[in-house]
């Protein structure tokens, strides 16, 4: 019988090792999501809904932290819901949202990115629930209050979508514009008129604030 090495000694243990896992072992993804549909939608108005993904950052666990520590950022889906090739797909945008902290002291130009993404979101509640930009009763601002983003996941909208081209990216999608009532394209019915859409809080309505200067947030590109 021929001598046994140290190394033959190691390779008889990792296979039976290598068996005895094999039997032991299994690894389940039947529960895993598919992936997402990604491809470049033309530019165009589309049917949409919302599919935040939540970044664990935050009292809501929604955000993401922005490489400088100093920003909040909501990752939001958007998904066409409209039937055809681009049925499914998705593009992300991320609006910029200050942090709640005491001594908390934003940029001029972080505070205009701030501005942009709180009106991108109440710009997406208002096509939702079919409510015009203009109405600050109380009703409408009520729905525009909520306890967590989980009351305005998986809502539709109506949005512009654009294509924009760069040497490091290449051909991407950016959101123009989320359409309101008002708005050429926009398919939701006013709230008040047959709108039969509930509000997610019944919540005290905010207090009214200024016409945001910018209805959209545009630059979809996540500044980690």
């Amino acid at each position: 019988m021929p001598d046994t090495t140290d190394d033959d000694l190691y390779i008889r243990l990792a296979n039976a090792t290598a068996q005895t896992r094999r039997k032991t072992t299994m690894y389940d993804f039947s529960n895993a999501k598919p992936q997402t549909k990604k491809m470049l939608l033309a530019s165009g108005i589309y049917h949409m809904k919302t599919d935040i993904r939540f970044g664990g950052v935050g009292p809501d666990g929604a955000y993401k932290l922005g490489k400088d520590g100093n920003r909040y950022l909501l990752e939001i889906g958007l998904v066409v819901l409209d039937e055809g090739e681009y049925k499914g797909t998705t593009f992300s945008i991320y609006p910029i949202l200050g942090r709640e902290d005491d001594g908390y002291d934003p940029s001029p130009a972080l505070l205009q990115q701030i501005g942009w993404g709180e009106d991108t979101i109440r710009a997406i509640i208002d096509s939702h629930f079919g409510l015009a930009p203009e109405d600050r009763s109380d009703q409408a601002n009520a729905r525009r209050r909520f306890e967590s983003y989980r009351d305005i996941n998986d809502i539709d909208l109506w949005a512009q979508i654009g294509v924009k081209s760069s040497q490091e990216f290449g051909e991407q999608n950016k959101l123009i514009r989320v359409l309101v009532i008002g708005d050429k394209g926009y398919g939701g019915k006013p709230y008040g008129n047959g709108h039969d859409r509930t509000p997610r809080n019944s919540a005290p309505a905010l207090a009214p604030k200024p016409p945001p200067e910018n209805d959209f947030y545009s630059d979809d590109m996540p500044p980690f």
